[in-house]
């Protein structure tokens, strides 16, 4: 999560590609990972957060030092927007509260098939080895072999 106020923004959370990905030659954000800022998983930043001058630095490349005095007196102010708008945030009603068997692909009869039935997840694995595709494509990509 990051907030953003004039020229000053904030990061709380920060990650960058896992190392599973970029073994696979894929990367999110290629040449934006800062030292000690961006890590392969997700990380907390509430306790100092990461502070940068994006009129200065768009690229948010260098951040500012938590001993400064800038640093000192934007994140105070930063903190009580995120605390402000935490107070206000109102509870809304679940969009996501249904199902949607084209989104449920692990209750579906091939995947089932293709999960358990080791002939044919090989050869679903060598048309979609990456995982991310096998659950985005499947729908769309078996229902002819059910029929």
């Amino acid at each position: 999560m990051a907030v953003r106020r004039g020229a000053f923004k904030i990061h709380l959370w920060t990650f960058s590609t896992p190392p599973a990905e970029l073994q696979r030659g894929i990367n999110y954000c290629p040449g934006a990972e800062v030292p000690n800022v961006t890590t392969p998983t997700p990380t907390d930043h509430s306790d100092k957060p990461v502070l940068f001058n994006v009129e200065v630095d768009p690229g948010e490349r260098y951040p500012i030092h938590p001993s400064s005095s800038i640093y000192k007196y934007i994140v105070p102010m930063l903190l009580d927007v995120v605390k402000e708008h935490e107070e206000e945030l109102v509870p809304g009603d679940p969009q996501l509260n249904w199902c949607d068997r084209a989104v449920m692909v692990s209750l579906s009869p091939c995947y089932r098939l293709l999960t358990q039935n080791s002939t044919f997840s090989i050869f679903f694995y060598l048309l979609f080895p990456h995982n991310s595709f096998q659950h985005f494509f499947f729908p769309f990509s078996f229902l002819f072999i059910m029929d």
